[in-house]
């Protein structure tokens, strides 16, 4: 038997007992997170159509219902349309960067979603998580949230205050460096995303591993689509547990008391028409239970 004091002893002291196992299970993980992301399970010999990566856009509840029916707008478009503000100064220094690489998108024409597995994409741009139909299209994708290209560390070494030609140069040359093709390139980028994640660990990875680190709070893999979508497009709409626990409890709440305050009966309000909107565009939102492998 395995002594497992020795193998304590050799890890705390950082001695590598068996480094052929190290590297074995380096490139058994990196192999197994290209298999999940093109939809294989773990002993899978083909993929599964109902699996494998999403592009995904965040919505909130209270837009739902005019995502469904117009379609989804970008900054530009609400200020075209629907009169706001629209895009920050940094926002089209960005985006003029993107279109820069040579997609042929300009950047009133970009819509940023996030490449998802199992989850329910990033909480902070919506409670709602649209997921798209796969597709033959190909678009642009960047290994990270382009806004990073304008935060520290990498805005020191691309932002010249005094220079706004070279610091546009930089933007580009950056973003080029991060930039890939989605769908085609995503096995390798999210390898590369969790390297840190392959190389610590001394176990074989899960689904629901892997699906926790591909979107992670905000720290997520942004494709850039070519143009906006609509429900045909639209493959399910997901819903965090959290969200869906804490809509329950409001409504009973309503019920039997505390009452609960008015921004929590607004939300909860804009969740039922967001519902209504799925219903009319026969989309059933699916409140999503793990991100693992689940029998049904």
């Amino acid at each position: 038997m395995q002594s497992w004091k020795d193998e304590l002893k050799h890890f705390i002291s950082g001695a590598v007992a068996d480094p052929r196992s190290a590297i074995d299970m380096k490139q058994a993980n990196g192999e197994l997170i290209r298999k999940v992301i093109l939809g294989y399970g773990p002993d899978a010999a083909r993929p599964d159509a109902r699996t494998g990566q999403r592009l995904v856009f965040n919505v909130s509840s209270a837009h739902v219902p005019a995502v469904l029916r117009r379609g989804y707008f970008n900054t530009y478009d609400l200020k075209t349309i629907v009169g706001t503000r629209g895009p920050s100064r940094l926002r089209m220094q960005i985006d003029s960067a993107i279109a820069a690489l040579g997609t042929g998108i300009g950047p009133e024409h970009i819509y940023f979603g996030a490449v998802e597995l199992n989850g329910t994409g990033i909480r902070y741009f919506g409670d709602y998580c649209v997921v798209l139909r796969p597709d033959d299209r190909s678009e642009l994708m960047l290994i990270t949230n382009s806004y990073d290209v304008h935060r520290d560390p990498t805005r020191s070494s691309v932002f010249l205050a005094d220079d706004p030609v070279r610091t546009s140069n930089n933007r580009i040359a950056t973003l080029r460096n991060w930039a890939g093709n989605w769908p085609l390139d995503t096995p390798d980028m999210v390898v590369l995303k969790l390297a840190s994640l392959i190389a610590s660990t001394r176990r074989r990875l899960t689904t629901g591993t892997i699906a926790a680190s591909v979107l992670a709070d905000e720290d997520y893999i942004e494709v850039a689509r070519n143009g906006s979508f609509t429900s045909p497009n639209i493959e399910e709409i997901r819903l965090s547990p959290a969200d869906a626990a804490a809509d329950a409890r409001i409504g009973d709440r309503l019920l039997s008391g505390p009452t609960p305050s008015l921004a929590e009966a607004l939300w909860r309000k804009r969740r039922r028409g967001a519902e209504t909107a799925s219903a009319q565009a026969r989309i059933t939102p699916r409140v999503v239970i793990t991100s693992g492998r689940d029998r049904g």
